[in-house]
């Protein structure tokens, strides 16, 4: 395990397919800088939720590459109809934003090896 950020280092993104924009985030809570991190997830202000949702990025190496998995969940924890909120999610993580995440690793990659 590499050292982490400090736990209270805040992760917040905008998500733009709304105008204005909306922001959601949260602290990094698993940190593992060669296999994956997690963190918290809510809406920021707050949109109801009980307890934010988790996203973990897990990186695998595969080939010549690395396999890049997303997960978001915890959903659970949310409270109301936890079915129906998943549900507005499902469709949530498509190729945009995961294009968008890999533009911003193969960045950082080339800097850190220029």
């Amino acid at each position: 395990m590499t050292a982490a950020p400090c736990p209270e280092q805040l992760r917040t993104y905008r998500v733009a397919l709304t105008v204005p924009p909306v922001r959601y985030g949260g602290p990094i809570v698993v940190f593992d800088a060669n296999s994956q991190f997690t963190i918290e997830n809510d809406w920021m202000p707050n949109r109801g939720w009980k307890q934010p949702t988790y996203l973990t990025v897990r990186l695998s190496p595969v080939l010549e590459g690395t396999l890049v998995e997303l997960f978001h969940h915890g959903f659970e924890h949310v409270g109301g109809d936890v079915g129906a909120e998943h549900a507005g999610y499902e469709q949530g993580w498509g190729m945009l934003q995961l294009n968008a995440l890999k533009e911003i690793a193969e960045k950082t990659a080339a800097e850190l090896l220029s």
